[in-house]
């Protein structure tokens, strides 16, 4: 039995390694290159060495085992981090507006595939991906969708490219729309695929950090463009005693109280 799992481990160990190695660049590229996610530069990577002869068969069983099992985890370990809390702290409008377009949007997809033709398993990876939140939602999906391996990179990179597509365009019409910040950013938010490619577009703050002060007042430190005028909207900040107490190129730092401490 030991010598069996030692076995099947070292045949697993190469392609996972593989795999941690190109998550590692993925995130280090994702964190450099303003507006795109690893999941993006992964899928890119992944893809380039699966097409120029460097895939060995060696390599077969630890990919093969991430994009399952190890897949399957980080879905779950997403869905931990979202809170009840952080949901009801939306707002009725905000959920309203997000369950409506996922809902209508996955519909009119799945109708929009069946009249031109598409297969099932396509239309549905592009459905999930558009109505949902873009290529790590298709990832998720494919393994249940018996979709092909070419049907798969083909919803991948049509929801890819519209959502950058988005990411450019979105800006251009916040003011012929006479979108304000609040709802420019929900309208992005649900009409947007990639969480990075949303931020892409509602480009502003691009860092918070936070931490106590002596006296138990939060301290927050924010970068963002320098074209945002950060400072401007912290005097908006009603009941919680919000103070700027340094601003240089980029990066704002502001001091604030609990209105009610008691809770």
């Amino acid at each position: 039995m030991v010598d069996t799992a030692t076995e099947r481990a070292r045949g697993l160990a190469p392609g996972l390694v593989l795999v941690a190695v190109i998550v590692v660049v993925a995130d280090r590229i994702g964190d450099y290159v303003s507006g795109t996610s690893a999941l993006i530069w992964a899928l890119a990577i992944g893809a380039v060495i699966a097409n120029t002869g460097l895939l060995r068969p060696s390599l077969a069983p630890g990919i093969r085992y991430a994009s399952r099992n190890v897949l399957r985890i980080g879905v779950a370990l997403l869905g931990i981090r979202l809170s009840l809390g952080t949901i009801g702290d939306l707002g009725l409008r905000t959920i309203v507006v997000i369950l409506g377009s996922i809902c209508v949007t996955f519909v009119a997809t799945l109708l929009i595939g069946r009249l031109l033709g598409v297969s099932g398993p396509l239309t549905l990876l592009i459905a999930t991906g558009t109505g949902i939140c873009g290529a790590s939602a298709i990832v998720a999906m494919e393994s249940v969708s018996e979709a092909s391996r070419e049907e798969a990179a083909f919803a991948l990179a049509t929801i890819t490219a519209l959502g950058t597509v988005a990411m450019v365009g979105a800006p251009l019409l916040r003011t012929p729309l006479g979108l304000g910040s609040t709802d420019f950013g929900i309208w992005s938010g649900a009409s947007i695929q990639e969480v990075a490619q949303v931020v892409g577009a509602t480009a502003g703050v691009s860092a918070v950090a936070v931490a106590s002060g002596p006296d138990g007042e939060f301290v927050f430190t924010v970068e963002h463009g320098e074209d945002v005028k950060m400072a401007d909207a912290v005097t908006s900040l009603e009941g919680f005693g919000a103070q700027v107490t340094s601003e240089t190129d980029g990066v704002l730092q502001v001091t604030a109280h609990d209105p009610d401490p008691g809770n």
